[in-house]
């Protein structure tokens, strides 16, 4: 950057404070204003979670002695998932709201086939669910009277598919664009979940793993913010100032400092932002059997 340039810059924050000061407000304030609008707005949002585990797989049907039968039908894979549906919105989303010739339903691809279908837990008994499977065994309608906020139904299917990839929950809600699916390991870190998984082969059984490791990642970007503000010239070298004159070794330690200062501050101001990204609830309170 051209030193006169910087230090016009610097000596503009160091003479205008005040102005800097109310400038930054007015922008957090219309942030916050947007920020508060948006919660505030009145929005219903059918949202589901999939989880799968695959029970018997294809290889078993390699051994010649062992035989796996549904209602005397052999099956080559057979897989138990648990399906969270709930209203992630602030609006109740009633009956009337959702099209007759589009019902919510459960699918799976057209490959496999559901064999059973069964509520494991509802949150309201009011909101009197209830499930009902097509006889091609393709879908499961899902009927209800109404959903208020973060109330929902814990749903498990057996079926003959493989991954949660092959089910997925379609449907028609009035002022819904469509039901909002969330991956269960969804995450914006550095590392993922799943590649952490895959490669270091880590059994995770509920959320404590991922809880762990996102307080980690929040108070690595707490540390690096705290040391933006305090002792970011620490990790900035003064120049050399054989070769300077006094008011270009004056800019040129500014513009470093100031450069080095902001560099860690924002790197931790993502970290912070991507720990509490992992930590946050993905699904809403009173659903715990959906990790069991």
């Amino acid at each position: 950057m051209d030193y006169n340039i910087c230090s016009n810059i610097l000596l503009f924050f160091k003479k205008d404070l005040a102005f800097t000061a109310s400038f930054f407000m007015a922008i957090l304030g219309i942030i916050l204003s947007v920020y508060f609008y948006i919660k505030a707005k009145k929005k219903k949002r059918p949202t589901y979670i999939v989880k799968t585990n695959n029970l018997v797989k294809e290889s078993v049907q390699r051994i010649r002695s062992i035989q796996i039968l549904y209602e005397d039908k052999t099956i080559a894979n057979l897989s138990a998932t648990k399906i969270l549906f709930w209203n992630d919105g602030n609006e109740t989303i009633d009956h009337t709201d959702v099209a007759k010739t589009n019902p919510i339903k459960i699918t799976i691809d057209q490959k496999y086939e559901i064999l059973e279908a069964d509520i494991l837990y509802s949150k309201n008994k009011d909101n009197n669910f209830k499930q009902q499977l097509s006889d091609n065994k393709k879908s499961v309608r899902i009927k209800f009277d109404y959903i208020n906020a973060n109330e929902g139904i814990i749903i498990q299917l057996f079926h003959t598919g493989f991954s949660s990839d092959d089910i997925r929950i379609e449907g028609g809600v009035k002022s819904v664009k469509r039901i909002k699916r969330k991956e269960l390991n969804q995450t914006f870190l550095p590392l993922s979940l799943r590649y952490l998984k895959k490669s270091f082969d880590i059994n995770i059984r509920g959320s404590f793993f991922i809880i762990t490791l996102g307080y980690t990642v929040l108070i690595v970007g707490a540390i690096m913010c705290l040391l933006g503000i305090l002792y970011s010239n620490l990790l900035c070298p003064y120049p050399d100032p054989k070769h300077l004159s006094l008011n270009e070794y004056k800019i040129l330690y500014n513009h470093d400092f100031i450069t080095s200062r902001v560099v860690i501050i924002s790197g931790g101001a993502i970290y912070i932002y991507l720990g509490w990204r992992w930590i946050r609830r993905k699904i809403p309170k009173g659903f715990n059997m959906f990790y069991q």
